[in-house]
């Protein structure tokens, strides 16, 4: 099982989504790989104090500072606003979270296909990729038609339905605003989508 990232940010329930995640891998019963999406990025980047509390509280992290009990600044609030709700918020992270935020894989490879949060940077072989393309590209993958050897699964970009095409299967049915989740069952050549309303 294959996680493609963006577990936090995108609802009242992230810290609960981390720890079911956490949860379910502890489980045992399959195989469970965890991708690093651009939200949980912009989570670490806060985390450790890099300067990015203004626009991820704008792209959803207000919800996450909640998740762990912390009143979010305003997005335009002072620098030592976002300092104070840093602090709070890394004494509210579990290390248990953080180890799982850290130790999240920026792609992986199985038979025919690649998994990433993003996409791919065309014509680049995937050990060369940038971070910042697996966890933010659009336009370019987008517009490719074949932008990798494999077919790249993908999620980051919403869109109403699921996008199979010969190359890319984009998942990302925006759960946060349609309800819809949408995942892809791969065996052999046969690819079914799974969706919960």
């Amino acid at each position: 099982m294959i996680f493609l990232g963006d577990y936090v940010d995108r609802g009242p329930q992230s810290r609960q989504v981390i720890e079911h995640i956490i949860a379910f891998s502890c489980e045992g019963l399959s195989d469970v790989v965890t991708l690093k999406g651009n939200h949980e990025e912009m989570m670490l980047k806060f985390l450790v104090g890099d300067s990015v509390g203004s626009e991820w509280i704008k792209l959803g992290g207000a919800a996450t500072l909640r998740s762990y009990g912390v009143q979010p600044p305003h997005p335009e609030a002072p620098q030592a606003e976002f300092e104070a709700a840093r602090k709070l918020f890394v004494q509210a992270v579990s290390p248990e979270h953080v180890a799982f935020l850290e130790g999240l894989q920026l792609w992986v490879e199985r038979g025919d296909y690649v998994f990433v949060h993003a996409g791919v940077k065309p014509d680049v072989p995937i050990a060369d990729q940038h971070e910042r393309d697996l966890l933010w590209i659009r336009g370019e993958f987008g517009r490719c038609e074949r932008p990798s050897s494999k077919v790249v699964v993908y999620g980051h970009t919403p869109s109403s339905k699921p996008k199979l095409e010969r190359w890319k299967i984009g998942l990302d049915t925006g759960a946060y605003m349609s309800g819809r989740l949408t995942a892809l069952r791969l065996e052999d050549a046969r690819q079914e989508i799974i969706q919960s309303d």
